[in-house]
């Protein structure tokens, strides 16, 4: 997001992602017909941080 409201770029991202950004109000939004096909994501942690309370939540979300 930063790069994009620097003007180095373009970039895709979850709407969460958009309105909770600190540069929120700089990019320009271009509405994507057809709309862009779900596809799937990874997360990756340290060996230590599935036991800190909110990695083991969102941890927990990613079994189904």
């Amino acid at each position: 997001m930063t790069l994009v409201a620097l003007g180095c770029g373009t970039g895709v991202v979850s709407r969460l992602v958009l309105e909770t950004s600190a540069v929120r109000e700089r990019p320009a939004v271009v509405p994507a017909e057809p709309p862009p096909e779900p596809f799937p994501i990874g997360l990756c942690v340290r060996r230590a941080d599935p036991r800190r309370p909110l990695v083991a939540a969102l941890w927990s979300l990613t079994a189904s």
